[in-house]
């Protein structure tokens, strides 16, 4: 009797430890070692797209700030995977402000991004709509932005963790179309709202789309899903819309 409980004791511990291994996605909630948390915070939560493994780099020195202290920095993601399109592997963010006592950085929801190949850089006509869209050497308003908290050793990441719920029912919505380990959580909201990324093939092609998983619900092709046919200059008003369609509750962000 006592080698049979013993024995039932090593299984379940054994499919304990490859239950983690299964279900728990390291690459969702990405480690970062510099020294601007509220950046790295910004940048895994602005814009759509894969979240695996060290695949977000930024510098810790922005490359550009205005008379009132807003900070312009690329983002790169070297594990994008062909998620935004041929060549498309960086980012352009601008940060509105940040609080280190507070451990908040604050920011303008969906459009405080443009994305672009790192080597080419920013065409200057994108860079200049960027920063007028961002109020760029105006007096902050902090009435237009959306904040997040970037306190914890991880700024904040076990937000992102892995939710085998939402995991689960993304698969059911896209069956055996859904490509292996392509399933990323991005953001979410106040209300509990998660934003995942996802990439499937169909007939041979691969495709990209957005996801809003709403907890306690079943996720829905026609209402809760955004495919990205066409990466552009206006990625972030088209997030923007898919958001208000999904009741995305903006500026109370966790």
């Amino acid at each position: 009797m006592k080698k049979a409980f013993n024995l039932i004791a090593l299984v379940i511990t054994l499919l304990m430890i490859s239950g983690c291994f299964l279900f728990h996605r390291e690459g969702d909630s990405p480690y970062y070692h510099g020294n601007r948390y509220d950046l790295f915070r910004l940048a895994l939560n602005s814009f759509p797209g894969p979240r695996f493994g060290l695949g977000v780099s930024i510098n810790d020195v922005s490359i550009e700030k205005d008379n009132y202290g807003r900070e312009l920095y690329v983002v790169r993601m070297s594990h994008a995977k062909g998620f935004y399109g041929e060549g498309i592997d960086a980012a352009y963010v601008i940060s509105q402000s940040h609080d280190d006592e507070e451990k908040r950085v604050y920011y303008y929801e969906d459009i405080c991004f443009k994305l672009t190949n790192f080597d080419i850089g920013l065409d200057d006509a994108l860079l200049k709509t960027l920063k007028e869209d961002n109020d760029w050497n105006q007096p902050i308003n902090m009435d237009k932005c959306s904040s997040r908290s970037f306190a914890g050793d991880f700024a904040g990441m076990e937000n992102l963790s892995f939710n085998y719920t939402a995991f689960v029912s993304i698969e059911k919505a896209f069956g055996e179309e859904i490509i292996k380990d392509s399933i990323h959580p991005i953001t979410m909201d106040v209300s509990g709202k998660e934003l995942y990324s996802v990439r499937v093939e169909k007939n041979g092609e691969r495709k990209s789309y957005l996801v809003i998983f709403h907890p306690g619900q079943r996720v829905r092709i026609n209402s809760n899903c955004l495919e990205l046919t066409n990466i552009d200059d206006d990625l972030g008003n088209e997030l923007h819309q898919f958001k208000i369609r999904n009741d995305w509750v903006f500026f109370d962000c966790p």
